[in-house]
């Protein structure tokens, strides 16, 4: 590793729940744990909100209902590692 390279703090595939007014809404997030995660889940629900929609309340978690996500099994009931891995966009 290059001396002055930041090394990057793991991340994990969340999937957050959450309910908004009457509303189950499901964000899949990668984030470092899944407290940051449902933070941005939260912003983005609140962004995707329509006018109908726009209440001063926030979105509430549904904790039994959010989880990480790190393996994933086939029909044939394989499983699979979900790794999760930077990539950079070129523009």
């Amino acid at each position: 590793m290059v001396e002055n390279q930041k090394k990057e703090t793991p991340k994990t595939l969340y999937v957050i729940n959450l309910w908004d007014g009457n509303a189950l809404c499901s964000y899949v997030v990668v984030e470092e744990d899944i407290q940051k995660a449902s933070e941005v889940a939260k912003k983005l629900r609140i962004e995707d909100r329509t006018e109908d929609e726009r209440t001063d309340s926030d979105p509430q978690i549904d904790w039994d209902l959010s989880y990480d996500a790190t393996v994933a099994s086939d029909r044939n009931g394989s499983l699979y590692d979900i790794l999760v891995t930077p990539t950079k966009l070129i523009v």
